[in-house]
């Protein structure tokens, strides 16, 4: 199984003083790309890791190769920049009949129990498919956390957390992918980090569940 992390987004809305590229925010001393790249690896799930960058996220590339190319054999792809679908789409296409899980850099609580909760809630039996990792609304905003992305079945709302386990075809042009919805109510997996203010909520977060860290 292949994981994907995406993280050569602008991240427009990320608006700090430094300017920092979004990936490498920090949270208790931790950057976001780091927090979710040792969450994908120390589940010991998958057999190969992808790293997407872009032009936007130069120093995320660069802190990628220095630390963890050579050591964890991750690998890193410059992508075009072109959108998140459009470069998570092409990454996708190079890797024809793989089961690939794909992971937001951005989400701040991530931790290895809740990536092997994902792998057995997200991975498709079939090929074109592909499972989408969402959370009730309700849930989400009982702790205060605004949903980006936000869809209804049935009456109900849900959010898309940005985790999405793929069963790729030979690609995503040739054969539309089937999409297929897993509720994970986890707080490890909602907290996405769009703004400085969702950096704080998280920061509050973390202090809640991990008091001693």
């Amino acid at each position: 199984m292949i994981a994907v992390i995406m993280c050569g987004g602008k991240g427009s809305r990320f608006i700090t003083q430094d300017n920092i590229e979004k990936p490498l925010a920090r949270i208790r001393g931790k950057t976001l790309i780091e927090t979710v790249l040792r969450a994908v690896i120390l589940s010991g799930q998958f057999s190969r890791i992808l790293c997407v960058s872009g032009p936007c996220s130069p120093h995320t590339t660069q802190l990628l190769e220095r630390n963890y190319r050579a050591v964890d054999k991750i690998e890193v792809i410059i992508a075009d920049g072109l959108g998140y679908s459009k470069d998570l789409s092409k990454a996708l296409n190079s890797m024809p009949e793989q089961k690939v899980v794909t992971f937001p850099s951005d989400l701040a609580l991530l931790n290895q129990d809740t990536v092997r909760k994902l792998i057995d809630k997200c991975t498709p039996s079939i090929q074109n498919t592909c499972i989408a990792a969402v959370a009730e609304k309700s849930f989400v905003s009982s702790l205060g956390i605004a949903c980006s992305s936000l869809f209804t079945i049935n009456s109900k709302q849900y959010c898309y957390t940005g985790v999405c386990g793929f069963y790729m075809g030979t690609s995503i042009s040739d054969k539309p992918l089937k999409e297929f919805y897993s509720i994970v109510n986890e707080i490890q997996l909602i907290v996405n980090i769009n703004t400085a203010k969702d950096l704080a909520l998280a920061e509050q977060l973390l202090g809640r569940l991990n008091p001693d860290c």
